[in-house]
């Protein structure tokens, strides 16, 4: 595959180094502390762990506290799963000897014999100390995964059943389940989803960036849900069209085309206690093909006047710069991307946007 500009960059930089060097944080000894977390599936190694074995071991959550630590975050929120007493005391010392809180990621009872499983991940996060805990009701992309309005349809019972499952659960040991605005529902849709439950322990985890993929502005976003946000997927994208719609790219904080400090101010107005989690996923761009019949398929009562208004802000806000190609990349090339999209938007959240400790 041929590299477009960005990839070069990636591979000439001065930053560059080999698999020796790129295992801990570059200037980690000057990272500044922020108030902004980090999310799991920003810091995965790339799957390279097999590959190059000096590699820290991302999934062990001692390995992961410490490296966000590193990075300036003070707090994460990671998958915990079961854990023993010896394994939680651990996971509490880490923590609290590098002042970070914690909040989990888990997923819904999507049937009956899957309570347990789930009851025993929510004691584990009670234990561990874990007043909230990020999750999602639907499979992947509403526009990729779900075909006819039927197929919504049957998806959004089946995540009303595992609400109800999981509702009881939560709310016995007190954990609130923030359920992320996943590519799935719009605006109206989620809303309607979580008054119908008006629980306590059913809020929202709002991530500022996944509507742009359904046609909807972030500060708009923000704005609805902000009231039912218990923690905050924080990112940026880059928009850039091409052939069958536009490409969504997770970027680094502050070169994208969302109104961060609008949907920050947003957000604190009605949850000023949500933590800010970075999610930056280094991938390639996502392909969102608006302009094909299939991606319309769900959105049966979508106007034209929404697909306008999105398109208008594609055009003024799109990147001129091509994306990198990530996949493109060599495995240490792929890690240092990681790393460095990292550094730049803890940089840039302490520097532009008030994050700085």
């Amino acid at each position: 595959m041929p590299l477009n500009d960005e990839n070069r960059n990636w591979r000439t930089s001065a930053g560059l180094a080999s698999a020796g060097v790129v295992m801990s944080a570059s200037g980690a000894s000057d990272a500044r502390r922020t108030s902004m977390g980090l999310v799991t599936y920003s810091l995965t190694g790339q799957g390279q762990r097999g590959r190059i074995p000096e590699l820290p071991d991302y999934t062990d959550p001692l390995v992961f506290i410490s490296e966000a630590a590193k990075f300036g975050a003070s707090a994460v929120q990671f998958p915990f799963g079961v854990r023993d007493a010896e394994g939680i005391k651990l996971i509490q010392q880490t923590a609290q000897r590098l002042a970070v809180t914690l909040e989990g990621t888990l997923s819904l009872p999507r049937k009956d014999s899957d309570a347990p499983r789930f009851e025993s991940e929510i004691q584990t996060l009670n234990d561990l100390g874990v007043r909230v805990a990020r999750t999602v009701i639907f499979p992947g992309r509403r526009y990729e995964d779900l075909k006819t309005i039927e197929a919504y349809e049957a998806a959004l019972s089946n995540a009303r059943d595992a609400i109800k499952r999981a509702e009881p659960i939560a709310k016995k040991h007190q954990i609130v389940l923030a359920i992320e605005n996943h590519k799935d529902q719009r605006v109206e849709e989620r809303l309607a989803l979580l008054t119908e439950f008006n629980s306590e322990y059913i809020g929202a985890c709002l991530d500022v960036g996944n509507n742009i993929s359904l046609l909807e502005d972030p500060v708009e976003v923000c704005g609805a849900l902000a009231a039912w946000a218990r923690t905050v997927h924080f990112k940026d994208q880059g928009v850039r069209e091409y052939e069958d719609g536009f490409l969504l790219a997770d970027v680094p904080l502050g070169r994208g085309c969302i109104d961060l400090p609008g949907v920050i101010q947003a957000i604190r107005d009605k949850a000023p206690k949500a933590r800010f989690q970075l999610e930056l996923i280094t991938r390639d761009a996502l392909k969102v093909p608006v302009l094909t019949e299939q991606y319309w398929a769900t959105f049966p009562d979508a106007k034209a006047s929404q697909l306008a208004r999105a398109w208008a802000m594609i055009k003024q806000r799109s990147s001129s710069d091509p994306f990198p190609v990530i996949s493109a990349l060599s495995p240490t090339e792929r890690i240092q991307a990681e790393r460095a999209n990292l550094e730049e938007s803890f940089r840039y959240a302490a520097d532009h946007l008030g994050f700085a400790l």
